[in-house]
């Protein structure tokens, strides 16, 4: 469970159920530090049998002296008792419900947590309420400290203040660097929904004289929580971009979350990372030529050539149709001409050019005698450099090409 403290800043983990998973205490310790250090900060943990406990200690070690001892010890099996005791010298100060209190209880003499836990406790509950005892006795484990995890937005939106805004030393590292920065919290937003997202858009705000708001889109061809193959489109599109005033933040927002769950892992290369790599090819591409460039085949339920075939954008919403019925021949060319193209013959031999020769064929093919009746014969041929193509003949003994071999 993830919580907030009662501290600002503070961030609360419950970790004895993952010790093992992160590999112990140490190890998730470096992991938690190497990820708030990419980020430019310098975290302060302490760990503690309750939350209070732990809490408590963090506040006490980040105002003192050294912030940088870190207060890590394995109290995994640790009683109550030795945990009480590690907070005896606690100040007085580091405990919120305290604060009320600190000019009393400093007049009384009493500057840390083992003073105050030699008085009477009817005494101190008639002087000082309940909240201080009842707080107190969470901490040392003596009754429960229930806490409400952090629950993830429904909607991301975040914000990066540039430090640099003039327009003649801004560069493109630069946005990078913040871009960077605002998808490793988007991704980790996405992990905590258990989703993935295709559609990244960035805002950049211009300077106060101008008030413009740039919008750049980044689509993916499938939803990710990797921040590498953004950053990698978005480093194409920004290449293409030329901004005529200044810079002052950068705003990421992710409207349209998908269900998503990390891929398995496999030892050998298989159908997975190629199609792992075709989407990546296709990304940088359509951030090259532009998505609506970008088309994929889908079959349909159809005799005629130029029919069986529908081009849909890679990048829209997948759409469910109903499978084909009708299964074409194998020796079928993948460049269709459109219109077919009308040949000359020379005798009953059809040309292109010179004469072609028949290799394959008659294929009938006759159909839609409901609309727009369709009846062709079609030949394969060879041309006179031997390159194969598609050709047909209708029932008017006219000659049309349709296709290449590749």
């Amino acid at each position: 469970m993830v919580c907030l403290g009662q501290w600002p800043h503070q961030v609360l983990l419950e970790v004895q159920a993952s010790l093992r998973l992160w590999g112990g205490l140490h190890h998730l310790y470096q992991t938690i530090q190497r990820g708030y250090q990419s980020l430019g900060l310098q975290p302060v943990m302490a760990l503690g049998p309750t939350p209070r406990a732990a809490e408590w200690t963090a506040e006490w070690m980040a105002c003192s002296a050294n912030t940088a001892t870190t207060h890590l010890t394995d109290q995994t099996s640790s009683s109550v008792h030795q945990a009480g005791a590690d907070l005896h010298p606690l100040p007085l100060a580091f405990i919120p419900e305290a604060q009320p209190h600190l000019e009393t209880l400093s007049r009384m003499g009493l500057s840390r947590l083992e003073d105050l836990l030699r008085l009477p406790r009817t005494g101190l509950s008639q002087r000082f309420g309940t909240e201080l005892l009842k707080a107190i006795d969470a901490a040392l484990g003596r009754r429960p400290d229930f806490r409400q995890p952090i629950q993830a937005p429904a909607h991301f939106s975040q914000t990066l203040e540039l430090p640099i805004t003039s327009v003649h030393q801004l560069s493109q590292p630069l946005l990078l660097q913040a871009c960077e920065k605002l998808l490793i919290h988007a991704c980790a937003w996405l992990r905590a929904r258990q989703a993935g997202s295709r559609y990244f858009e960035f805002f950049f705000q211009t300077a106060r004289q101008s008030q413009a708001r740039l919008a750049l889109p980044i689509s993916l061809a499938q939803p990710t929580t990797d921040p590498l193959q953004v950053l990698t489109c978005l480093r194409i599109q920004l290449e293409q971009m030329v901004f005529q005033s200044e810079i002052e933040s950068v705003e990421l927002c992710l409207q349209q979350p998908e269900s998503w769950g990390p891929a398995s892992a496999d030892f050998f290369s298989g159908p997975q990372q190629q199609t792992e790599q075709l989407q990546t090819l296709l990304n940088r591409l359509s951030q090259r030529l532009g998505a609506d460039q970008i088309v994929l085949p889908q079959l349909q339920d159809s005799h005629a050539p130029e029919q069986a075939c529908r081009w849909l954008h890679w990048s829209g919403p997948p759409h469910k149709t109903r499978p084909a019925v009708y299964q074409a021949p194998e020796t079928r060319p993948l460049w269709l001409l459109d219109p077919p193209q009308a040949l000359a013959r020379q005798g009953p031999r059809p040309c292109l050019g010179p004469p072609l020769t028949l290799k394959a064929g008659p294929e009938r093919i006759e159909t839609q005698w409901w609309s727009r009746p369709i009846q062709r014969d079609y030949f394969i041929a060879q041309t006179q450099d031997h390159r194969l193509v598609w050709i047909f003949r209708n029932p008017d003994h006219q000659w049309f090409l349709h296709g290449y071999f590749g």
